[in-house]
């Protein structure tokens, strides 16, 4: 598996200001309304790991808003030009 390595840097969540919750947590905090009307206020967005090809030059994720009923589409990235661009 190509992303078993891949981590998120902790620097940049604490700069952006973004909170990674387990998802095995959000089960349990879903009911409670102080966690979504005040500690959530523009809710939550789930990230899943990225599936890259053998050369690390193009990437598959999959993110969106939390409890969305319906399918997020994948979104491809290309590394090009030492930057990811959205295909």
């Amino acid at each position: 598996n190509l992303s078993k390595n891949f981590s998120l840097s902790l620097k940049f969540l604490k700069k952006k200001n973004i909170k990674v919750i387990k998802r095995d947590s959000l089960r349990i905090l879903k009911n409670d309304v102080n966690f979504i009307t005040k500690t959530c206020r523009n809710g939550l967005t789930f990230f899943i790991k990225p599936i890259f090809n053998k050369e690390f030059n193009v990437a598959i994720i999959n993110y969106g808003p939390s409890g969305m009923c319906c399918g997020i589409p994948r979104t491809t990235f290309e590394y090009k030009n030492n930057k990811w661009i959205r295909k």
